[in-house]
């Protein structure tokens, strides 16, 4: 019902406008071109009604004059606001369809995703490797300036895009921890650069307090190495071949690879095929979502708001027409 009314409504206003483009004939004319009033037979060129300058006004004669250009916005403006719920709801399929075969989809995440590996006690001098994509750092917006959410491997995330911060962190069978984070320095595919830097473990300062120098790898394929030269640094390895580091580079590598390209909601296996590795896998509460690149409404009003532009300019084109002031013309009439 309300619907109809609207519609209605709309109708009566666009029958308005038409009146008000055709006009209607002046009539006593000359008329004064401000307020209309009759000024035959006058010899001054000033209205006697407003006072007006009928040299720089003019006057309008008999034929139809349009209403003013400001009523004729105003109803414009009315017919478009009241009709373009239902030309939205008409079109929204059509822009629907158009939005995702010319724009696409967009793909985004929100939540993390945890890989673990545990070395063999009598194997490394390792005790556990964990590797969570996107980092603490990484939080809803809300929730960034609450402290209890700051290093809180559970705190939202809001949405994010491949590639994000990873952490790494390690710890010794002696109970000693060290935290890395590898951070993308661009997104150029299967060759982006990682950052890997040593910061204070989320347990002693919730911030990411940089305790050593930084290193890059060039391309995917150099991190493993590099975080094996890390992790070797601070927590040596066990006499013999220890794969405590190794195993390291192995589990960023395949986290990075999910994160990436392979399978961003983490829902893939980690396994970890390699001697001395007694127990890994992965945990993830990460959620997939599929979104128009270009919002369905952003169509729908930017089409709505050119077309009835285009109706304003064409709306307002016809004007009155007044014509010069002859007062030797007029007082002869």
């Amino acid at each position: 019902m309300t619907a109809i009314i609207i519609v209605v409504f709309a109708v009566l206003l666009m029958v308005l406008l038409v009146i008000g483009l055709r006009g209607r004939v002046i009539p006593e004319s000359p008329a004064c071109a401000k307020c209309r009033y009759c000024v035959a037979r006058i010899t001054t060129s000033t209205c006697p009604e407003c006072g007006a300058d009928l040299a720089a006004c003019g006057v309008l004669d008999g034929r139809r004059q349009p209403i003013s250009r400001w009523i004729r916005v105003i109803l414009v403006a009315l017919v478009s606001l009241f009709l373009f719920g239902g030309y939205a709801e008409l079109t929204d399929r059509y822009w629907r369809q158009f939005s995702e075969s010319v724009f696409g989809r967009s793909e985004t995440f929100s939540g993390r995703s945890t890989g673990h590996a545990r070395p063999r006690a009598d194997a490394s001098s390792l005790k556990e490797v964990l590797v969570a994509y996107p980092d603490v750092s990484v939080v809803s917006s809300t929730l960034a300036a609450s402290n209890s959410n700051r290093g809180n491997m559970l705190a939202p995330t809001g949405p994010w895009t491949p590639p994000q911060p990873l952490r790494l962190i390690v710890q010794s069978t002696e109970g000693i921890r060290h935290d890395f984070t590898i951070e993308p320095l661009d997104t150029a595919g299967d060759m982006t650069r990682w950052r890997v830097t040593e910061v204070m473990p989320l347990t002693a300062d919730p911030g990411t307090v940089i305790i050593a120098d930084p290193v890059t790898a060039s391309s995917r394929d150099e991190l493993p190495s590099m975080i094996m030269q890390q992790v070797t640094a601070v927590i040596p390895p066990r006499d013999g071949d220890d794969p405590g580091a190794a195993i390291a580079g192995d589990l960023v590598a395949k986290m990075i690879a999910n994160m990436m390209q392979d399978d961003p909601d983490g829902s893939m296996s980690i396994g970890i095929r390699r001697d001395g590795v007694r127990a890994s896998g992965v945990s993830s509460n990460i959620a997939r979502r599929t979104s128009l690149r270009v919002p369905v409404h952003q169509l729908a009003v930017s089409t709505w708001f050119v077309f009835w532009l285009v109706v304003l300019v064409l709306v307002l084109i016809p004007g009155r027409r007044p014509q010069p002031w002859d007062p030797e013309t007029s007082s002869s009439r």
